[in-house]
């Protein structure tokens, strides 16, 4: 088994670019890796745009600054395995129109999106300013307002009762050892007060189980499923090291709060607006409602395939921080912009075309309507 392990990091490391590895024989350092942001770099990723409909938009765009060790793209973060980018096209794994195992498509059958409100939900934005936004950003596609069916909600309170139970039953115990009763506001012993229970943040749902629920409550007309909800989510991750005092593997179950999570192979997400009241949001409407709409907006890219960008500032970057979600604009990129074009196109959804030229008026007729839709969001939400 730690024979596998190692097999596994040695594998890992020889995958990395050259940017990602340690200083070399020599001494010397490796260089710091900056962004793809350079022209040549842009337009490998785009490939061939013969009517510049996306390469003329890059001067929109912000170029995407060097990582700090905190950010989501910094050394040693979750995002680093991002800083390859996803080209639109290529043949490796990486490129967008690489069809994985994980890549489903919408097509005329399947061509909604539906999002549900999940329990109350009276502290979040209007699901219609919700929709507006959606209906924008994924021109094309049809969304919808979905009242959670009754099986749905019954899942939904008993994840509810579940997390009251697990979060207010155990015993908690303070700096001097002694063990509390739930209902113990303080320490009976020294007088500590009580941990804040469920973070601060009303009851903690595991995504996976909301996952579930999702996908067996969505009916076969919808291409994805989003549910909304003002819970904390959070997500549990497995990891394998070795255990260096023992001599033996080591296994680890962590677990981290999220505002928002994409499942490909089900089709559904599910988003918490729990946090982003923090700061500026507490008394800024139109700050909470923009936060609410780029996660609700960057995680549906996911669903469509959408991967992290690299190549600029751009709806789809990374976070790992909500100051860093704020930096990203409302906006795709043009490279993750030919990609949604070109799952609308693959889907028989864009309008229909006859020759080349009929094309090229027809897909700028497309973008200049959805850049539209845009402007009208944004007027209407403020």
């Amino acid at each position: 088994q730690m024979r596998k392990i190692h097999l596994a990091q040695q594998k890992r490391a020889a995958e990395r670019p050259l940017s990602h590895h340690q200083a070399g024989s020599s001494g010397a350092p490796s260089p710091k890796w900056v962004p793809p942001n350079d022209a040549t770099s842009r337009a490998e990723a785009l490939g061939p745009d013969p009517h510049c409909h996306f390469s003329h938009c890059w001067e929109c765009f912000e170029d995407l600054p060097t990582p700090e060790p905190s950010d989501w793209l910094g050394k040693g973060s979750g995002g680093e395995r991002d800083r390859p980018g996803q080209p639109l096209h290529g043949t490796g794994k990486r490129a967008f129109m690489y069809s994985g195992a994980h890549r489903s498509f919408p097509d005329r059958r399947r061509s909604t999106i539906l999002l549900v409100p999940l329990g109350d939900v009276s502290g979040a934005p209007p699901a219609e300013t919700l929709m507006a936004s959606l209906s924008a950003t994924y021109y094309g596609f049809k969304v919808l307002l979905m009242e959670p069916p009754a099986e749905l909600t019954h899942e939904y309170e008993q994840l509810v009762l579940d997390s009251e139970v697990a979060h207010h039953l155990p015993d908690w115990v303070c700096s001097c050892t002694f063990h509390n009763s739930p209902s113990d506001a303080e320490c009976v012993t020294c007088g500590l007060a009580a941990p804040p229970r469920h973070d601060g943040y009303g009851p903690q749902l595991l995504a996976r189980h909301l996952h579930d629920a999702l996908n067996r409550s969505k009916p076969e007309s919808a291409f994805m499923m989003v549910g909304f909800t003002m819970a904390d989510i959070f997500t549990q991750a497995h990891s394998h090291s070795i255990d260096r005092v023992r001599g033996g593997p080591a296994h680890k179950l962590g677990s981290r709060a999220v505002s928002g999570e994409a499942d490909q192979d089900k089709g559904t997400g599910i988003f918490s607006f729990a946090r982003y009241r923090d700061g500026a949001g507490a008394t800024d409407d139109s700050l909470f409602t923009r936060r609410c709409c780029s996660v609700l907006n960057h995680e549906c890219g996911h669903l469509l395939g959408i991967k992290h960008c690299v190549y600029a500032r751009c709806l789809m970057n990374g976070s790992s921080s909500l100051r860093e979600a704020e930096s990203r604009p409302l906006a795709l990129c043009p490279i993750d912009l030919a990609k949604y074009c070109d799952t609308l196109t693959r889907a028989a959804l864009m309008p229909s075309t006859e020759g080349l030229a009929q094309e090229s008026r027809d897909q700028a007729a497309f973008l200049a309507a959805r850049e539209s839709a845009l402007l009208s969001f944004f007027k209407g939400a403020g």
